[in-house]
């Protein structure tokens, strides 16, 4: 039973990180527009793979 407390604390804490992930997006949206956000976020993302290794939040 423990495990499984654990298991759902660790969901419950991944779903407030995703919406607080979504609030900074929209306000980086609103800050940047959403092109270059765009940009900046694909950036990112073909960095973090030449990396070679995931990305620690």
């Amino acid at each position: 039973m423990a495990v499984e407390d654990g298991f759902v604390t660790r969901q419950q804490t991944q779903l407030r990180k995703t919406s607080n992930s979504l609030l900074t997006i929209k306000f980086l949206e609103t800050l940047f527009g959403a092109n270059k956000l765009r940009a900046i976020i694909q950036t990112t993302i073909v960095r973090s793979k030449s990396l070679k290794k995931p990305f620690v939040h």
